[in-house]
């Protein structure tokens, strides 16, 4: 075993490059209490190694000085009234849309992640503390209400799902080697760093008009009909759709609702059949009887017009066209 980690005379834990050996100062294990030596030579990494080799567990080891340093390290910042954070999310949904004609969406906006200083509620810790029947690695409470967040150390085994499901409060940090405690002496959990999972925390949920709609660069799928009765399914910015919405361009706007972060709203056709059929004075090829969906599309078209007999390049056309004959079917003939 080369560790990286020992209790020196005054049993405090004691990193290798903190060690000096011109000192020889005595050095022992946490986890078996045997003597250790300070291995700072010229060659192999430093590291701390048993001077008699015995039955003593790396895991077990690993999973003793991860409750000792974080005891320590959290012990200091509220003796010296430092901060420990920890991350939080909050969900954020905008409904600046919500009242706006005709639109009536809401948007599920990126996570916001904040910070909360432990030290500054949880102000007692104890090594494996029993609670509600479990005992914790490390057991940080709150003397003002007595709320408790668990610190538990995964080495080899995982919180067992009983203690995940107890509703208590559980920040779970994996480890496999001592590089995995850095984030003790950065005095910062974070919701970024894979290897910590939060358990029974609440998560924020903030609702509010939280960005301007012509400040919003957004995208959603957008179906319109100019007011020459041409039909157009594009992406645009919500910023954009009001601007063309203020400028009256539209005889008719739908804004394809967002679910999952997945357009559910009808295909092109689809709406321009729809629309064709709230509208008389709208014609459009997609609506017309004598269009043909073609069994082999060429590069510039998947329609052929029977009357005309010669491919629409642009569904389009058919505004303009006096052989235009709208389809009852919900589908168009193959």
């Amino acid at each position: 075993m080369k560790n990286l980690y020992a209790l020196n005379e005054k049993k405090c834990l004691i990193h290798i490059g903190s060690a000096k050996k011109e000192l020889k100062e005595k050095y022992t294990c946490c986890n078996c209490g045997s003597e250790l030596i300070a291995r700072k030579g010229k060659i192999k990494a430093h590291h701390f190694s048993h001077k008699s080799e015995g039955n003593c567990s790396y895991e077990s080891y690993l999973h003793k000085v991860s409750k000792i340093k974080f005891h320590e390290i959290y012990t200091q910042c509220l003796k010296n009234k430092k901060p420990f954070y920890v991350e939080y999310k909050t969900k954020l949904t905008c409904v600046s849309c919500k009242t706006i004609d005709n639109i009536n969406i809401e948007c599920k906006l990126k996570d916001k992640i904040g910070r909360f200083d432990l030290t500054k509620y949880f102000d007692k810790i104890s090594i494996e503390k029993g609670v509600n029947g479990f005992i914790a690695d490390v057991l940080l409470k709150s003397s003002l209400k007595g709320d408790e967040i668990l610190i538990e150390f995964a080495v080899t085994h995982k919180c067992e799902e009983k203690k995940l499901q107890s509703g208590l409060r559980i920040i779970e940090i994996q480890l496999k080697n001592e590089n995995d405690l850095k984030f003790i002496d950065f005095k910062y959990i974070s919701l970024s760093n894979k290897n910590i999972e939060l358990f029974n925390f609440n998560v924020n949920h903030k609702i509010d008009q939280l960005i301007k709609p012509r400040k919003c660069n957004q995208k959603f799928e957008f179906f319109s009909i100019l007011k020459d009765n041409t039909a157009m399914k594009v992406k645009k910015t919500m910023s954009n759709i009001i601007l063309d919405i203020e400028e009256d361009k539209y005889k008719h706007f739908e804004v394809l609702k967002k679910q999952e972060d997945e357009y559910t709203g009808l295909d092109f056709i689809d709406l321009v059949k729809d629309y064709a059929d709230k509208d008389k004075s709208f014609k459009n090829c997609y609506a017309c009887r004598f269009a043909v969906k073609r069994n082999r599309p060429d590069t510039y078209s998947d329609l052929v017009c029977k009357r005309m007999r010669q491919g629409i390049r642009n569904s389009n056309t058919g505004s303009n066209c006096d052989k235009y004959w709208k389809f009852q079917s919900p589908y168009l003939q193959n």
